[in-house]
């Protein structure tokens, strides 16, 4: 019962949240409907310029046996911020594809390491599994850059599509597996 009154929850604050955000901030452009983010709700993007992100991915501390957590400094997350968004171009591609202008309101940076499948039965680690991440509006957008070149041992990370996922509410909890 709690779980289905946190969902009715997460679902009027998105509808209320989207709906004020369309009407005082969206941009009245004719968004191009065949582009992957309008039809799967996700884009990849490369860059123009090769990223020489000036992360120090020596102080971090471990989450959980599979994830450690890094540590930015402010100097950091402003080069960050210049290199990926400004010298790339890359808010103003994203307000072309959405009709916003993005504040940046969080960064995580994060090594995420292979999670062997024994370990599956001996605990549920957090984001290990499929989940939705929210309450958000849905002009909330998630940018993930890897940091380094992704290998056979690091963590996986498996985005599906949103009409994909629109089939399974979150009050499934996350047991589901595909």
């Amino acid at each position: 019962m709690l779980l289905i009154l946190k969902n009715i929850i997460f679902y009027i604050y998105s509808f209320i949240s989207t709906l004020i955000e369309n009407i005082l901030f969206k941009h009245s452009i004719l968004l191009d409907q065949n582009k992957d983010i309008q039809k799967k709700g996700f884009q990849l993007f490369k860059l123009p310029n090769k990223l020489n992100l000036p992360v120090n991915t020596d102080e971090k501390f471990a989450a959980n046996p599979y994830l450690n957590k890094i540590i930015l400094s402010e100097l950091q997350i402003q080069k960050l911020i210049k290199i990926i968004f400004i010298d790339n171009s890359f808010a103003k591609k994203i307000s072309s594809l959405t009709g916003f202008n993005y504040n940046i309101d969080h960064i995580t940076a994060y090594e995420t390491c292979h999670f062997p499948q024994e370990s599956y039965k001996e605990k549920n680690w957090y984001a290990n599994l499929w989940h939705k991440d929210g309450p958000y509006s849905k002009n909330n957008i998630k940018i993930i850059v890897p940091l380094s070149d992704i290998g056979d041992e690091s963590g996986a990370m498996k985005i599906i599509s949103s009409t994909r996922s629109s089939k399974y509410s979150p009050a499934m909890g996350v047991e589901k597996k595909f």
